[in-house]
């Protein structure tokens, strides 16, 4: 009987035993959790204070969110992150593409006494697909360093004037960003359309848009 009531004690003792290191276990690994989510959090851009109507949108982790919406928050701008980072190389792709028939294209005169400006009129391209209106302008950094204003200030010039202008066509900016490339500066201009049943039509607004920039 004594026998019998030692083992019974020594199961118990172990089961208790498990219990603990089962509950040390799990705090161990909710804490090394809580770990992983501060260091995403710090990985991930806070919201900038916008210092104009038009300005760089991020994503930024709620104030007292859960682990499970800042995981969310995460997910969300790694897939933008990496969706931004596809749209760039399509970008420098058809630089590099318009530099090179370009230069293909120029005589033998031109190539020989530098005159070609390869790459120093500004791109635009612009996407609709109703009731959202994108529009990419890419600049180059030394396309008015001849010029006696400040290549800055008429970039900025330019970048406001592409914005009057699809604001002119009926639609309203909603944010825009800007990412430099190389010597180039790309903005992205994301808008809606006021009156998706009236229509806009892309190749109106890439007119104009060409229009003033090539002529």
């Amino acid at each position: 009987m004594k026998s019998s009531g030692s083992n019974s004690s020594g199961n118990g003792n172990e089961g208790c035993s498990s219990k603990m290191e089962r509950k040390t276990i799990e705090k161990q690994r909710r804490m090394q959790m809580k770990s992983l989510c501060f260091k995403l959090a710090s990985l991930v851009p806070k919201q900038p204070q916008p210092s104009s109507s038009y300005h760089l949108s991020c994503i930024s982790f709620k104030e007292g969110g859960t682990q499970v919406d800042n995981l969310e928050e995460a997910a969300s701008y790694i897939t933008k992150l990496r969706s931004r980072i596809e749209k760039l190389k399509e970008v420098r792709r058809r630089i590099s593409s318009s530099t090179a028939n370009n230069y293909a294209n120029a005589n033998d005169n031109d190539k020989r006494m530098g005159m070609l400006t390869i790459g120093m009129v500004p791109i635009i391209e612009v996407r609709c697909q109703n009731p959202n209106l994108e529009v990419v302008l890419i600049i180059n950094n030394n396309s008015y360093t001849n010029t006696s204003i400040m290549y800055p200030q008429c970039h900025k010039l330019t970048f406001y004037k592409v914005i009057r202008i699809i604001e002119e066509e009926g639609a309203d900016v909603v944010n825009a960003s800007l990412s430099s490339l190389a010597d180039k500066l790309v903005y992205t201009i994301h808008s809606q359309i006021r009156n998706p049943r009236g229509g806009l039509e892309a190749s109106r607004v890439s007119n104009r848009l060409r229009q003033w920039i090539y002529n």
